[in-house]
């Protein structure tokens, strides 16, 4: 089992923002350090310092979730 302490940025969409801010409500240790909005309010900038990373935790495995269903939502093409 791994585990380990790691830095997460995230850049996304408003609405992707919402999916990852349902998790940080759940599970205290994924509350972020910084949040920034643009002016548009069309892009968020994330931050989470020294998160500890288990694979096998709750909190990291429906992390995991929501990137890999924002990535079949805007990046599986089919080519």
């Amino acid at each position: 089992m791994l585990k380990y302490e790691t830095e997460i940025c995230i850049c996304c969409s408003l609405s992707a923002f919402e999916k990852f801010r349902k998790i940080w409500g759940k599970y205290k240790e994924f509350k972020p350090d910084t949040i920034m909005i643009n002016k548009e309010m069309t892009i968020v900038a994330v931050r989470l310092k020294f998160i500890e990373w288990d694979e096998e935790s709750s909190a990291v495995k429906e992390f995991n979730s929501v990137v890999e269903s924002l990535c079949e939502d805007e990046f599986n093409n089919n080519l």
